[in-house]
């Protein structure tokens, strides 16, 4: 294959495509913290220059937990107001753009939470009881790493348990699709559509990684545009 072409076959299979907006959808307002860290991120960033945009992104996030209430109300107080417009729009928005998902069986049973999932639901109100301030991603990223402390003794009543309910769980979805004959067809169909040939993987050598500056980028983007 000549150079040029495999060159632009490599841009094209390690572009990130973003997902599409509908123009229509309401915009979410800022949260207050988000407000924030648009107000200071200019300053902090000119006062170290050094910084990357994630060193950037936790300092001012440190400095948002030291803040008074009465500093952080002056940020909630516009997200408030916007946020109730929001939610009017949004209400609009749902009747005249219906989303065509199916919605879940009631009768359907669960698949059972893992050996991890079963230990996190139970320890993690404590983490949040001893550590306020921590945001959501730091919190499953501790649940995590005490997971991985534990002994494969410690570990073990998490295990047996996830074992036991997908045993339950194996016989109730069973008789749940004898008696919804509709649902075992759709299932069928997915997995035909999901037996069909899978993208050649890239080779390892022409993969890109990120430079700093994609990085920088994509931490940007996280405060300019704010996920739903």
């Amino acid at each position: 294959m000549p150079r040029k072409v495999k060159e632009e076959n490599t841009k094209q299979t390690t572009k990130r495509t973003k997902k599409e907006v509908d123009p229509d959808r309401p915009k979410k307002p800022l949260s207050p913290y988000f407000r924030y860290v648009a107000d200071k991120r200019a300053e902090v960033k000119a006062a170290n220059p050094d910084l990357k945009m994630t060193e950037i992104t936790k300092k001012i996030g440190d400095m948002w937990a030291q803040e008074s209430e009465e500093v952080k109300q002056r940020y909630q107080e516009p997200y408030d107001e916007e946020k109730k417009e929001y939610d009017k729009k949004m209400e609009e928005y749902k009747k005249t753009h219906p989303t065509g998902k199916k919605s879940t069986d009631p009768d359907m049973p669960k698949r059972p939470l893992s050996a991890y999932f079963l230990y996190a639901n139970e320890h993690r109100d404590e983490v949040k009881k001893s550590n306020p301030d921590m945001k959501i991603t730091q919190i499953a990223a501790t649940l995590g790493e005490m997971w991985k402390a534990l002994s494969e003794e410690d570990k073990k009543p998490y295990v047996e348990k996830h074992e036991q309910m997908k045993e339950e769980y194996d016989v109730a979805i069973k008789e749940y699709y004898e008696s919804h004959p509709d649902a075992l067809k759709e299932k069928e169909g997915k997995k035909k559509r999901s037996k069909a040939p899978k993208k050649e993987k890239k080779p390892k050598e022409e993969v890109e990684e990120k430079t700093e500056t994609e990085e920088e980028e994509e931490s940007e983007n996280i405060f300019d545009n704010e996920s739903e």
